[in-house]
């Protein structure tokens, strides 16, 4: 048990300095391994790496005492890895944040608000942004694109959100945006600790909202299409790069007839814009899109 001192956090091997932002070490393990060898280990000082020492017993006493320090920032991964077998650092036991999006595996976490618990999940890569949505039906081919503040980068946004008491929550849905393609996912079983299996489903959805990509500056998306008997449509957009350029969304019969006209808001990021064709009537239409003198044409069905 690490002690407590006034003013100071404690992370259960350590003490928090707040002056200094530093967590000086102060407790001992002793890592016993199936061979039967012993190694006392103790973090002595954490900011922007690790610094710590440890010995190994021998058998009747504890050998000299090492120190080594790893430093963060060194790697595209989450964890460093440290083998006491050769003294130093292992290399790249994981692959880099760019090649995966998810990774399932177990972590520690305040349960309910009260005491850290071992929980199993998905974290997310900086590669991916998620959106979480309750209540939703599950397996339905109508949804709706959560709003752009919905999105987060929050590495356990799914995380065990999706459980329930030793079962899965039948109305909880993901959204992930990863550059300009999106994905809409939930889990269906939870093996929990009998296999530790994670099922889910998912599926890509940027084709179902007719994204492409303009030029180099934004990618536009168009939905519902064919629009749903109220005649409202989406135009989802995200902008890669402001810089002042503006945009349009405009709406052309078949005769070449301009029968709608918008702007499209100035700013950066991932968000959207409702336009309302109720004036129309049922038939085909194009919907010109222009973004930063780029310029794209989609089809659009109202009913």
């Amino acid at each position: 048990m690490t002690p407590s001192t006034p003013n100071q956090i404690s992370t259960g091997w350590g003490l928090y300095n707040g002056i200094t932002h530093h967590i000086d070490g102060k407790a001992i393990f002793v890592l016993k391994y199936p061979t039967g060898a012993y190694i006392k280990f103790a973090i002595v000082d954490a900011y922007n790496g690790y610094t710590f020492k440890y010995s190994k017993w021998d058998g009747s006493a504890w050998g000299p005492t090492e120190t080594r320090t790893l430093a963060n920032g060194t790697d595209d991964t989450f964890f460093n890895y440290f083998s006491f077998n050769t003294g130093a650092k292992v290399p790249n036991m994981e692959p880099s944040r760019s090649a995966w999006d998810l990774m399932f595996t177990k972590y520690y976490t305040f349960y309910m608000g009260v005491q850290m618990y071992p929980l199993s999940g998905p974290i997310q890569s900086p590669n991916i942004k998620v959106a979480m949505v309750q209540p939703e039906d599950q397996a339905t081919s109508a949804y709706t694109i959560p709003a752009s503040t919905s999105f987060s980068s929050n590495i356990t946004t799914i995380g065990h959100s999706w459980k329930g008491i030793s079962t899965v929550k039948s109305d909880v849905v993901y959204y992930i945006k990863k550059g300009s393609d999106y994905y809409r996912m939930y889990f269906v079983t939870n093996g929990g600790a009998t296999t530790g299996n994670m099922y889910f489903k998912y599926k890509k959805i940027t084709a179902t909202l007719g994204i492409t990509e303009v030029g180099k500056k934004a990618s536009f998306g168009i939905y519902p299409n064919p629009t749903s008997a109220d005649k409202k449509v989406t135009v989802l957009f995200d902008v890669k790069e402001r810089a002042g350029n503006k945009g349009s969304v405009e709406v052309y019969d078949l005769t070449g007839k301009q029968v709608y006209s918008s702007e499209l808001t100035n700013q950066a990021g991932f968000y959207k814009q409702d336009i309302n064709l109720s004036h129309l009537t049922s038939g085909n239409y194009l919907v010109k899109i222009t973004y930063g003198g780029s310029t794209e044409t989609k089809k659009l069905i109202v009913k």
